[in-house]
């Protein structure tokens, strides 16, 4: 039987996944965004950023269906989130001194990875236990407005904790502003742990419902069948598993050059290490402007169309890169990519929670992570050799290609049912107001103000007009 929260409860909980999401964002875009230009600092080459991206994304994506299994053992998916969201986010400590232990340059840039590594590996605890938490605890029919609200507030505070985190990097300089930075990102990992602690442990459903599954006899088995038995459910789902190969790919050329933006726009356009901050802050703008349209848009009309409307859009961003001739001009490129972002990721989460099952929905959401966690892991490894022998410009352009392909197998393999759209269908609702009622009001407004009391201006002699036997009125004729 579904446990059921009142809806006083339900309403604290999700507040409080908001607040929680909020001061997580905050930790992780203050931390994350600035680990290429720490390594950077540190004398780190193209190859070894590509491996502070790919290294960390290998752990956290390749150790998914172990943290479900374990999640689905145990049942306990509040302290495994709890575990794995503040581990994760404390262990941004040790950059903060390591300046002050690293014998060598060389060596730093190591500690550097196996920190963030480390870090990366026991954070991913938490996302297939809050994935499956969140499900239950959101209803489907207001998960797009849900998790559109709650992506405004995350992003407002990714906003300001990138444009505070470029401000520290410029007041401490190197390496003691970045020390400052991942300080800020322990601090406010501390306080998103706090709001998650005030989140319900709802009864893990899937163990409830695992015999029709044969999750029961999952249990029992040891780890190396109980993984081919989780493999196993990826074929009774068909479209499910499309899902996740078309995501594959379409993640892989995302991160082939995701690294590698904040090198280009620092060694070839030249702008300023701490300016960074602001350019990927504008994207953080754009995406809380965005997140209404985009999850009124995802309720209206499916999470599969949002994906292929805002796709196309995320799809042109490394060629925009290329085209623009100054460091300036970035900050439109992300502030663009920042609204395509916003309704692509709303609505591929939404849809990923749409078609996995209930019954092992944690299994299914860990395998999709494992999936998709291997393009991002080869991506940043493929693009830093790449540009490391030919140079950014290359891994840019090949990014976009393979974007085009992503999506162009998403389109035509993964099903979910979309009704017949028009382009008036994308329009925001402000501007559908304003085409009928405000239109309107406007026009009236505008009329003379004999037509506004309803007035009728006079007619000249011989042109008034008699209703003839259908009711219509007919010009009149002189004398007549």
């Amino acid at each position: 039987m579904k446990a059921r929260l009142s809806p006083e409860a339900a309403r604290a909980a999700m507040r409080a996944s908001a607040l929680e999401g909020a001061f997580a964002s905050a930790s992780d875009n203050a931390g994350t965004t600035y680990v290429p230009l720490y390594g950077l600092a540190l004398g780190a080459t193209p190859a070894e950023i590509g491996l502070l991206a790919a290294v960390p994304n290998l752990l956290t994506n390749s150790l998914q269906v172990l943290w479900a299994l374990l999640t689905e053992r145990l049942g306990r998916r509040k302290q495994i989130m709890l575990f794995g969201a503040i581990g994760g986010r404390l262990l941004w400590l040790p950059l903060v001194i390591l300046p002050w232990v690293s014998p060598s340059p060389t060596a730093a840039v190591y500690i550097l990875l196996a920190a963030v590594a480390v870090r990366a590996a026991v954070a991913g605890m938490a996302q297939p236990a809050w994935t499956s938490l969140m499900a239950d605890l959101v209803p489907r029919q207001v998960r797009g407005v849900y998790f559109a609200s709650r992506n405004i507030l995350v992003n407002v505070a990714a906003l300001a904790a990138t444009v505070l985190a470029g401000l520290l990097v410029e007041a401490g300089g190197e390496p003691g502003g970045y020390q400052l930075v991942y300080a800020f990102a322990v601090i406010m990992g501390a306080i998103a742990g706090y709001y998650m602690t005030q989140m319900p442990d709802l009864p893990w459903q899937g163990r409830e419902q695992g015999g029709a599954a044969g999750v029961a006899a999952a249990e029992t088995r040891p780890g190396r069948r109980r993984w081919a038995a989780s493999l196993e459910i990826l074929r009774r789902e068909p479209n499910f598993m499309r899902y996740c190969y078309t995501a594959l790919v379409w993640t892989f050329a995302v991160h082939l050059p995701a690294p590698l933006f904040a090198v280009y726009f620092v060694q070839d356009l030249g702008g300023a290490e701490a300016a960074w901050g602001i350019v990927t802050a504008t994207n953080f703008a754009t995406t809380v402007l965005a997140q209404r349209y985009w999850g009124l848009l995802s309720q209206r009309l499916g999470e599969k169309r949002v994906m292929i409307v805002s796709g196309v859009g995320a799809m042109t961003l490394p060629a925009l890169w290329l085209l623009i001739p100054a460091p300036s001009l970035a900050i439109a490129v992300n502030g663009l990519g920042g609204f395509f972002w916003a309704g692509y990721n709303l609505a591929s989460f939404n849809l990923l929670l749409a078609l996995a099952p209930q019954a092992r929905r944690t299994t299914y959401i860990a395998l999709y992570n494992t999936t998709v966690g291997l393009g991002m892991t080869a991506g940043p490894l493929v693009g830093g050799y790449i540009a490391a022998a030919t140079g950014i410009p290359l891994v840019f352009a090949l990014s976009t290609a393979l974007r085009l392909v992503g999506l162009w197998l998403f389109a035509r393999a993964v099903y979910q049912p979309m009704v017949p759209v028009t382009a008036d269908d994308f329009l925001p609702l402000w501007v559908k107001w304003w085409r009928q009622a405000g239109t309107r009001a406007f026009l009236a407004r505008m009329r003379p103000s004999w037509l506004r009391r309803g007035h009728r201006r006079p007619r000249r002699p011989g042109h008034a007009r008699t209703p003839d036997q259908s009711g219509r009125t007919l010009p009149g004729s002189p004398g007549g």
